[in-house]
């Protein structure tokens, strides 16, 4: 049914524009967006009508019906709480914390709402009486269902279905609860109501029945009613959107529970026919086939029950027959108040799963359940170990009881992660599965009130009574617990056995190192305290009898042990050389999570602990045992440690041993580093040698000169290196950069664009003063006539035609609006031989507005010289070697660059190597960007062939900031083409960010992530950006205002000028800067951004995903900008996605005050734009904005260490490159600055 004519007509009816547009019933609307595929044009509608009509209850039930029809629950969540009245922030407050899965806290709160409104007087004379609409009643009981089925509540559902007599209710309980006569008793007894018929769709009825004939060993009829049930959930599929969205997850599912009824008839066919090894297959096929960590919590109880029903039928062909439930658990204590004292059975039950047995070693055993505790040795009871066919239904029943638990526990759901342990029986001849419910059942209680339980559980198992394969993780969390009671010696005790036992294990390094780590930091604030540090444990990491035997040398075991021996600095950083020690050790085991621990250990390593740097020996003596590409992802700061003394020689040997295994993820780096130190050490050269100062001052310009000489020396030792070892390779990468950053580079036009674009932008800075601004500005006029992109225009002809039609040229009236003769003489006649500009510099008020009248000339005149230029070119006239160059033959090729930007182990096997250029080249005009985009055929070693597009920016783009007054030291670096090292930290902050996104339950069910195209640096001031798919579609909201002027004919920078004029003469009174605001935002239309997406777009259901998109991303971006104190972002700078909504700032960078602290301007931590505002509007503000800001900062909350381990090197590198750029820049300019050491 797509498409057709409803959707035309709707379509129409939504482009009507006007202040109502079309006023159809909502109850049409709503019938013809669910049946006729119109789901976005009718919620479009809708909203408009709501918004005219915001006391109209009606429209929003019905945007609540479609919301929740399409998946779209934040929205319906913030429309609820926007409808509600007085009285009902208990209510409100449970919707929240039902929308950000805290279910725990959102069923009291709607079983205390609920149970306040059925004991409130119905005449309503109480003061805290709830008024609350029928409808919004039976909102609490179905939110407090739905919450009650993600706790796995069944019992006290089903008990509130049968109260009801609510027919599907009580089938979907009693399938939950696999109590499959109930469910046959329920359909036939409702197979023909109209109830049944209208709460189940289709499919779902057809699914009902598949698992009934299933278990009535009805297999034909299993297949039939599941091949119908495919079928109806394909139609029901096509009355979806198009667009891949949360709509689709539902039926997805659905079409996997449909194909595992037909796989079950496939298993039981195998099993009559004694096939187990075909069994086997389609079993493990089912252990990979799970939802995602992220996804619904009811998605994995409903297959996972569906499973364990499928698993008890696999296993009534095995003998032993699999073993009920622990019939003894009297249930799991409660996640918000636990018992004074645990239950008998939920703890014994998890250590009744071990004994000894002296005959045959520490294997599983019977246990409690053969009437013995885990202390207690019996033999002969234990018996061989089970076949893999006796066993086949047993493992995946645990396993599948295992996984529910583990995803309860990590969503917060205790009490459902308990009562699904105590399902694994207490007696158990399965080692693995005794041990999974032993280790899940210590983890829930370390995160409850009852984390006593956890101690009394380890203390009761005994270690011999744990097999070999899970005696370290036994260890370890035994460890773990005992740190939290405050058993030091004990806890390290066990950490020091879990890596003895097997030190191959990265798990158990990394907890050892975290707690080493922890005492070290107590030892330093203990220290600041005046009490005693926490004593040194006897023993030692480095004392292990584990210390990499494998791997490292007798030479090197006798130098780790014999560094115990020497004398420390304080008991605090022998704390500090076991947690680097033990953090090294994990490295080496290649653990996920250790990767993260890398900023950790380069924070240790630039401790000045002791003289004899213990910490650096440490690194120096262990970083050739650690896999190179642990460190590509930490590129960035292992350069950064180049520039400071005491870890130089470290940071070159790490990034030495990276370009051996990967010289390309070195090479880009290493470019841009040199190159910056290059400009860096040239800048302080030509300052030093026309210096004037006094003796003093002299040999601080020569310790700079000597500091970054030696940075020089060790990245030419690199380069060196690197040279020795890949000669082919790097001459073909200095050839692709050197011609990349020729070829592409910006024409003069475009140059002085950008410098004529940041006067402006000076000219109207409210920040500074009117003359300060006035002689910035001058200045840069000034010196401009020595600029080479100046003097290569000079000689061409000014077109006097190329003067924009403006109201601004009656202010210059028309002899210099218009004038004749070249480049040079017109910009001598309007800037340098004005005698206006020489009174002003001389004390005169400042002609602001007569100088940006010029300056938007000027600016024009480039614009259109800009413009006149073909769209494309030909790459051959611009670099014949690009088009030329070829890969050469050999084990190293040259790759397409950006490929070498995650945290994983790289398979450079599998990358794209350069097959050639594209043969013409793009011009596209974007802001912030140059307009060339270039782009590379790739191809893999499967021979599958892609293109990647490359814009390529340069940021030597002077804005004036190095000539103002009043500017932080810590800033001067940034405008300079020094700000790639901050742009290349920022790139890097974004992706650890989106490292912790992805590990975010919330932010990961969605979609949240800082969006950041791949940034490739060739120099100080160029780099590559990589384009998304639909970059060719990128436009920005200085875009959609240009265009507008254009349609217009008005000027752009009038209501500017309007509005700075306005400010000026208002001397600080704020009701006339508000009036400036309000007669600004008349002139700008505040629909600018949504026209121009209509436009783009076109398609609903693609502009609602964009939108939504648009949404989230700005929420990231506002958060990045609040938490590195930037300056609220500048909205004509986004680049939006026409066809995802991703969006880019180019230019969110950390500012900092005079004392290098953090320090934002602005009054609010983020600013909403009339047109974003527009474009947005409350139902995507509250529904979407403000959960993406909530789950982004509850996720850098949940992982604040990891966050503050990593903005501690973030943050000490930025300051100390901020540092040297700013006293290289002030000594060249004879300022005064603050010296490196402060």
């Amino acid at each position: 049914m797509t498409p057709n004519v409803i959707q035309a007509m709707l379509d129409s009816f939504a482009n009507i524009k006007g202040s109502k547009g079309v006023a159809l019933p909502r109850e049409i609307l709503k019938f013809l967006g669910k049946n006729y595929n119109s789901w976005f044009t009718s919620i479009s509608l809708i909203e408009r009508q709501s918004l005219l009509n915001p006391q109209d209850i009606g429209l929003k039930d019905s945007l609540i019906e479609l919301y929740n029809a399409v998946g779209m629950q934040d929205m319906s969540f913030a429309l609820w709480r926007s409808r509600m009245g007085a009285n009902t922030l208990t209510i409100k407050e449970a919707t929240l914390a039902d929308q950000l899965s805290l279910w725990n806290r959102s069923i009291d709160l709607y079983t205390a709402s609920i149970s306040t409104i059925s004991a409130q007087p119905v005449d309503g004379t109480s003061a805290s009486f709830i008024d609350l609409l029928p409808s919004e009643t039976d909102f609490l009981e179905e939110r407090w269902l739905a919450v009650a089925n993600k706790m796995g509540q069944w019992d006290i559902v089903s008990e509130y279905a049968k109260s009801k007599d609510i027919p599907h209710l009580q089938i979907d309980c009693a399938v939950r609860l696999t109590d499959w006569s109930s469910v046959k008793d329920l359909l036939r007894k409702n197979s023909s109501s109209s109830v049944l018929s209208s709460s189940l769709s289709p499919s779902l009825m057809k699914l009902y029945y598949g698992y009934l004939a299933v278990h009535d060993k009805s297999m034909e009829e299993a297949v039939n009613m599941t091949s119908q049930g495919l079928l109806l959930a394909a139609q029901e599929w096509s009355q979806l959107p198009a667009v891949p969205g949360p709509w689709h997850l539902p039926l997805l599912y659905r079409f996997q529970f449909l194909i595992e009824v037909q796989e079950t008839k496939d298993i039981l066919d195998r099993l009559a026919n004694n096939n187990r090894a075909e069994v086997g297959d389609i079993l493990s096929k089912w252990r990979e086939r799970v939802p995602n960590q992220w996804d619904d919590i009811g998605i994995w109880n409903q297959l996972l029950a569906w499973r364990r029903s499928v698993f008890g039928i696999i296993a009534s062909f095995s003998n032993p027959p699999l073993p009920p439930p622990s019939s003894s658990s009297q249930g799991p204590p409660s996640s918000s108040q636990g018992p004074s004292v645990p239950p008998g059975s939920s703890q014994s039950s998890a250590a009744a799963g071990f004994k000894q047995n002296p005959g045959q070693g520490p294997t599983p055993g019977a246990g409690a359940g053969a009437g013995q505790g885990p202390n207690t040795s019996s033999s002969g009871t234990g018996g061989p170990p089970p076949s893999t066919g006796s066993s086949l239904g047993y493992q995946d029943a645990m396993l599948s009881v295992y996984n529910l638990a583990r995803v309860a526990r990590k969503g917060g759901v205790y009490d459902l992660a308990l009562s699904q342990i105590n399902k694994i029986p207490q007696s158990t001849s399965e080692g693995s599965s005794a041990f999974l419910k032993f280790k899940e059942m210590v983890k829930v209680y370390q995160q409850i009130p009852s984390v006593r339980h956890a101690l009394e559980l380890v203390n009761k198992t005994l270690p011999d009574s744990v097999s070999m394969q899970h005696k370290p993780e036994f260890f370890k969390l035994r460890a773990e617990v005992l740190v939290q009671f405050g058993m030091i010696e004990e806890a390290n005790t066990s950490f020091a056995a879990a890596v003895t036992t097997a030190d191959s294990l990265g798990k158990s390094w990394l907890a050892w190192g975290k707690f080493c780590d922890q005492q070290f930091l107590a030892s330093l604030h203990s220290d600041k305290k005046d009490l005693s540090s926490p004593s040194l444990p006897s023993q030692s990491p480095l004392q292990s009898p584990s210390s990499s035997s494998q791997t490292m040398t007798d030479d090197d075991k006798s130098l780790s042990t014999s560094s115990t021996s020497s004398s420390s600095s304080s008991p605090g950083f022998e704390w500090a050389e076991y947690a680097m020690y033990c953090f090294l050790q994990s490295l080496r085991c290649r653990g996920v999570k250790s990767r993260r621990k890398v900023a950790r250990v380069l924070v240790l390593i630039s401790l000045h602990d002791s003289p004899e740097k213990k910490l650096l020996q440490q690194m120096e003596r262990m970083y050739d045992y650690i896999p190179s590409w642990s460190w590509n992802f930490w590129l960035p700061q292992l350069f950064s440690c180049l520039r400071q003394p005491e870890t130089q020689n470290i940071a070159t040997l790490i990034i030495s041993k990276i370009t051996s295994d990967y010289p390309q993820a070195v090479y880009y780096k290493l470019l841009t580093h040199r190159s910056v130190a290059l400009d860096q050490l040239s800048l302080l050269q030509s300052s030093s040698s026309s210096s004037s100062s006094s003796s003093s001052g002299k040999n601080k310009m020569s310790s700079m000169e000597v500091v970054h000489g030696t940075v020089m020396k060790a990245l030419d030792q690199i380069h060196g290196k690197f040279v020795q070892m890949f000669p082919a390779l790097i001459s073909n990468l200095d050839l692709m950069s050197k011609e990349l950053t020729e070829s592409l580079r910006p024409s003069p036009a475009e140059n002085l664009l950008q410098t004529f674009t940041s006067m402006i932008d000076l000219c109207l800075d409210l920040s500074s003063s009117p003359h300060s601004a006035f002689r910035s500005v001058f200045k840069i006029l000034t010196d401009l006539q020595t600029d080479p992109s100046f003097m290569s225009l000079s000689s061409s002809p000014f077109d006097p035609t190329s003067s924009p039609s403006s109201p601004l040229d009656q202010i210059a009236g028309p002899t210099q609006a218009k004038k004749s003769g070249s480049v040079g003489a017109t910009f001598e006649a309007d800037f340098i031989n004005n005698s206006k500009w020489q009174t002003a510099l001389f004390g005169g008020p400042p002609p602001l507005e007569d100088l940006l009248v010029l300056l938007k000339r000027w600016t024009h005149n480039m614009d259109l010289r800009i413009s006149a230029r073909p769209q494309r070119q030909k790459l051959e006239q611009m670099s014949e070697k690009l088009m030329r160059l070829e890969n050469p033959c050999g084990p190293q090729l040259l790759e397409v660059p950006g490929q070498y930007l995650s945290d994983g182990e790289p398979s450079p096997s599998l990358n794209l190597s350069i097959v050639r250029f594209e043969p013409e080249v793009v011009l596209r005009r974007l802001p912030g960007l140059s307009s060339s985009m270039i782009g590379i055929r790739g191809i893999n070693p499967f021979g599958l062939q892609k293109t990647k597009y490359f814009f390529m920016r340069h940021l030597s783009t002077p804005n004036g900031s190095d000539h103002s007054e009043g500017v932080s030291p810590f800033d001067a670096a940034h405008p300079m083409n020094f700000q790639c090292m901050t742009l290349e930290r920022i790139q890097h902050v974004h992706h650890f960010m989106n490292l912790l996104l992805e590990r975010d339950r919330e932010a990961r069910r969605r979609g949240l992530l800082v969006h950041l195209p791949k940034m490739v640096f060739l120099s100080s001031s160029t780099c590559l950006v990589e384009k998304q798919n639909d970059s060719l579609k990128i436009f920005s909201l200085e875009d959609s205002w240009n265009l507008h002027c254009a349609q217009t004919h008005s000027d752009p920078i009038l209501p500017l000028l309007s509005y700075h004029q306005t400010l000026v003469l208002s001397h600080g009174d704020p009701d006339v800067r508000l009036k400036a605001f309000q007669k600004a935002k008349e002139t700008v239309p505040s629909n600018l951004l949504s026209k121009m997406m209509g436009s783009v777009v076109g398609d609903y259901a693609r502009l609602y995903m964009m939108k939504k998109q648009f949404s989230q991303q700005y929420a990231t971006i506002s958060v990045v900008a609040n938490a590195f104190a930037s300056s609220s972002p500048s909205s004509s700078l986004f680049h939006v996605s026409a066809l995802s909504g991703d969006l880019w700032h180019p230019d969110v960078i950390p500012r900092y005050d005079a004392n290098g602290l953090l320090h934002s301007s602005e009054a609010v931590p983020f600013r909403l734009t009339p047109n974003i505002g527009e474009l947005l509007q409350p139902h995507f503000l509250d529904g979407v904005f403000v959960p993406s800001v909530v789950s982004f900062a509850s996720c850098a909350s949940r992982y604040k260490d990891q966050l503050n381990e990593y903005l501690q090197i973030f943050l000490k590198d930025d300051l100390y490159h901020s540092v040297q750029m700013a006293v290289s820049l002030k000594k060249s300019l004879s300022c005064p600055s603050p010296s490196p050491s402060s």
